[in-house]
């Protein structure tokens, strides 16, 4: 078992930071030019049939980790034989699914009267047993804080993805490009995590070591089983009762939205819940650590969902073309929603690392309910009003998970505002300029205009982060202008 003190957590926290946001920001690009290719290559139907294949993989895939691998990340001491235990769990669960695949595809696509969800389903249910042996691997890197390896194996599955992806749909693959280059890019990282690990694929099952880490674990899987309701329920019932068509403009919407919350701020997330879950014995220290993510993870975050909303429109009219026009509204309406799902990450992360895991849980099991009331009223109505629900909802999470973190901890309304003051105030006035830049500046091509609210949206956060007084900002300030200091030294430029 590897132990740190607290000059190491600290360099290996910052480090993950790095590796672990950095990269996967890099890849974020590649993924978002990716996902515009392929969206201009596919149909919207064929999209619609991947959501509906993840929603209900992915699901499945949830049963199979049940908590554990939380458990092990946040448990103060850990042996070999916990490892082994839960991969042996992992992987006997996963068969089960694999088989019950295979046996209830016709069904499955008959419920949804889409034919080729049944081969589709029966292929990529084959992930089961590939993120069974690949469970293991992750969480001993998590455990140990290796980020770096996660961030370098991620950015290979991600380019592996898209060449496969992009390779096949230019063939006329249709979705089954998508397919085959998930389970590819699976296979691949399976191999790097096992390799970088040295975890071994040991089948041992002993109960006693499960039972160790089942009061955390089970809250976890029934929190993790509601998420998941919370995060596919929309899909799965626009699926059914709009039809994919229309399923694949609202699955591509939220597909964009998604992307930099778990890119970047899910990410974060992870690195920070196994640094405060080595910290929960150290109050103090964990509350610093605290606060440094809520800054750092607002001022990315808030930006960037803002600048998403404000070209929304030029970005799919001009990147996607005209065809994907219905999704416009609901992109813009899922950009705020999920502002505030990235907002609520880290806040959910100090909930769990300090054992609150199953308030936590009780707030979004209560919550949920009432978004699957609000989503059998709104979809027949449209995808947009669909989105307002999952706004509402991910507005009362953010206001939920803090009230509980309030309650153990001195983390008040006001020193909350005070970390995400910055990062609103240079948004709004980024959001301006950008305003004005698409109503009152005449261009003879919609990309330029595109194009130039990006740059002047960027320049204006910028340019903010600069000049605001804000205690936290001078600190990223000294940060840049020392590093830019030993660069011109180090290349003999003074």
């Amino acid at each position: 078992m590897i132990k740190f003190d607290n000059k190491s957590l600290a360099e290996k926290t910052k480090q993950s930071m790095i590796w672990y946001t950095a990269v996967p920001f890099t890849m974020h690009f590649i993924r978002f030019a990716n996902s515009i290719l392929l969206a201009r290559i596919l149909l919207p139907s064929d999209f619609g049939i991947i959501g509906i294949i993840t929603i209900i993989m992915f699901y499945c895939d949830s049963f199979t980790n049940f908590g554990f691998a939380q458990a092990i990340i946040q448990k103060a001491k850990i042996e070999n034989n916990h490892y082994y235990s839960y991969f042996s769990f992992n992987l006997a669960i996963s068969l089960i699914f694999f088989a019950a695949i295979q046996i209830f595809s016709t069904d499955i696509s008959n419920y949804f009267t889409e034919p080729a969800l049944n081969d589709a389903l029966k292929v990529f249910s084959v992930m089961f047993l590939i993120t069974a042996c690949n469970a293991g691997p992750i969480v001993k890197l998590k455990r140990e804080l290796k980020f770096k390896q996660l961030a370098i194996i991620d950015g290979i599955k991600v380019i592996t993805s898209m060449g496969i992806s992009l390779t096949l749909a230019l063939n006329g693959f249709g979705f089954w490009a998508i397919i085959d280059s998930m389970l590819a890019a699976q296979i691949i990282a399976l191999i790097l995590t096992l390799i970088t690990s040295r975890f071994k694929l040991k089948l041992s099952f002993q109960i006693k070591y499960l039972r160790e880490l089942f009061h955390f674990s089970i809250w976890s899987f029934l929190g993790g089983q509601i998420k998941m309701i919370g995060d596919s329920i929309d899909r799965l019932m626009i699926g059914k009762m709009l039809g994919t068509t229309t399923l694949g403009f609202y699955d591509k919407s939220i597909g964009l939205a998604l992307m930099p919350n778990e890119q970047i701020s899910n990410r974060l997330s992870n690195v920070s819940f196994s640094s405060f879950s080595r910290l929960q014995e150290n109050p103090k220290e964990l509350e610093n650590y605290f606060s440094k993510i809520i800054f750092i993870n607002s001022f990315i975050m808030i930006p960037l969902f803002i600048g998403l909303a404000s070209v929304a429109e030029n970005f799919t009219l001009v990147l996607l073309g005209e065809k994907w026009a219905p999704m416009i509204l609901s992109l813009e309406i899922l950009s705020i929603s999920y502002l505030f799902v990235s907002l609520t990450n880290p806040i959910i992360a100090m909930n769990l690392a300090v054992e609150k895991v199953k308030q936590q849980t009780i707030i979004r099991a209560a919550l949920t309910v009432l978004l699957i009331i609000g989503l059998y009223k709104a979809i027949p109505y449209g995808i947009e009003y669909a989105a307002s629900v999952i706004l509402v909802f991910n507005i009362l999470i953010f206001i939920g998970s803090y009230l509980l973190l309030k309650s153990y901890s001195v983390f008040t309304w006001q020193l909350l505002a005070r970390y995400l003051t910055p990062a609103c105030l240079g948004s709004a006035i980024m959001y301006s300029s950008i305003y004005i830049v698409q109503n009152y500046i005449p261009f003879y091509k919609m990309w330029q205009l595109l194009l130039t609210s990006i740059v002047v949206g960027v320049l204006v956060y910028a340019i903010c982060a600069f000049i605001f007084p804000f205690e936290q900002l001078r600190f990223i300030r000294r940060k840049i202008n020392n590093t830019v200091l030993s660069l011109i030294k180090k290349f003999g430029l003074v």
